[in-house]
């Protein structure tokens, strides 16, 4: 996901299977961290991510799907993005 992903009206995030594009609204808790995430984003790549490392490095897919998968035991929901 880069900076330019995250707009005033929410996540824009593409399917990979589909290519269908999503948006996510952020809303209640999520607002504070995409704040947080936005003011913490680095000029070390060329084209800021949203999700990167603390050395401001590209977050795999693998990484982030790991760190989504134990957010989601850590918060005690279960769900998947589908179209």
């Amino acid at each position: 996901m880069n900076r330019d992903d995250v707009r005033e009206e929410g996540l824009w995030v593409t399917q990979r299977k589909t290519g269908k594009k999503l948006r996510i609204a952020v809303v209640g808790d999520l607002e504070p961290v995409v704040d947080r995430v936005l003011t913490r984003l680095t000029r070390k790549v060329p084209k800021p991510v949203s999700v990167q490392t603390d050395a401001g490095q590209r977050l795999s897919p693998g990484a982030l799907r790991g760190r989504f998968e134990k957010a989601k035991k850590d918060a005690g929901v279960d769900f998947q993005f589908r179209a």
